[in-house]
């Protein structure tokens, strides 16, 4: 499988990462430079699979693998997440807690998917990779989310886990292990077929004290405008842009854009159609992003930004902003409290 050249995947997750290196007197700054990584983790900010992998490998070489991605895991409390959190705080059940999660996995990690699957007395989480990774980053992540897993699963039921659960990896047990691992009450399995959590079926019925159907409602809407608004790796248009933004201006054109992508332009405009998208619109979205951001700057002249983004004249650019935010340039400007 083909992994996507896309930043894609949040990045404020691999701060806790970060957190758990600088308490063992790793230079955080430092650290990203070496890495490869040249601006600040945290909201908003998405990282590519090659990032990844070269912050997690670079980070392994500090502890064992195991050790540092359970020890990563442990910390994404629940709490840690946003709307995701108070969907599953406030659901009915572990079994609709669980559901929830699986549901909007992706918002944590979309580098993986979480099935669940009923055995004849028990249910199964199985935790699946989407893309070919390093072995050793593979092995850092699902340490990490089957950990984090756990941990959210303690928090729901206020520490205890019930007898019956069985946490299962596919790797020999490691050396090293954090010595709270042993004390979880959760039977260990290594050299396993799959990475997953088992628990007994009864277990899911489990009643949440802060079940509350409104509450519950709008955190879920909230999970989905966030789902919406993740970079798509699957969307050829999410590439496109991201390729777009990438380059700046001056923009490449449609057979320059089709070329980076390893297609051909009527392929590229075939499939941007598909998904009711064309490379104008998509060139315009960016052209626009650009825009309203070089307005923040008093010391360019509307001009000078037209130039910048490639429009022939002030006039065409300020006929495109107009149709795109349904006011000029300038007005934009002035809405700001700027000039020029």
């Amino acid at each position: 499988m083909i992994r996507p050249n896309l930043a894609f995947i949040p990045s404020r997750y691999y701060e806790t990462l970060l957190d758990v290196l600088e308490e063992r007197g790793v230079d955080r700054e430092a650290f990203l430079r070496e890495a490869g990584i040249h601006s600040p983790l945290g909201e908003g900010r998405y990282l590519t699979i090659d990032e990844i992998e070269r912050l997690v490998l670079l980070a392994c070489a500090h502890d064992s693998v195991d050790a540092l991605g359970l020890t990563v895991g442990s910390r994404l409390q629940l709490m840690s997440h946003g709307a995701l959190s108070v969907a599953a705080l406030t659901s009915p059940t572990i079994d609709y807690a669980c559901e929830i999660i699986i549901r909007f996995f992706p918002l944590i990690n979309p580098l993986f998917t979480l099935v669940k699957i009923a055995l004849p007395e028990s249910v199964a989480v199985r935790l699946l990779v989407r893309w070919p990774l390093d072995p050793e980053a593979e092995r850092f992540h699902t340490a990490a989310m089957m950990g984090s897993l756990y941990a959210q699963l303690r928090f729901l039921l206020g520490g205890e886990i019930p007898r019956g659960a069985i946490l299962e990896a596919l790797h020999p047990r490691p050396p090293g292990l954090p010595e709270w691992v042993d004390r979880t009450g959760v039977e260990l399995r290594f050299g396993a077929k799959h990475y997953q959590l088992t628990l007994p079926s009864h277990f899911l019925e489990y009643a949440l004290p802060l079940a509350d159907p409104r509450a519950h409602e709008d955190a879920v809407r909230g999970c989905e405008a966030l789902l919406q608004s993740l970079p798509d790796p699957e969307r050829l248009s999410v590439t496109v842009a991201q390729l777009l933004r990438s380059r700046g201006a001056p923009y490449p054109g449609l057979e320059e854009t089709a070329r980076a992508l390893s297609l051909s332009s009527r392929s590229l405009r075939r499939r941007l159609d598909e998904e009711g998208s064309s490379f104008r619109e998509i060139l315009e979205d960016i052209r626009m992003e650009e825009a309203d951001r070089l307005l923040g700057d008093d010391e360019l002249t509307i001009t000078e930004i037209a130039h910048r983004l490639a429009y022939s004249d002030s006039g065409n650019f300020s006929r495109a902003y107009r149709r795109a935010r349904g006011m000029s340039p300038r007005e934009a400007r002035s809405s700001r409290g700027g000039g020029r």
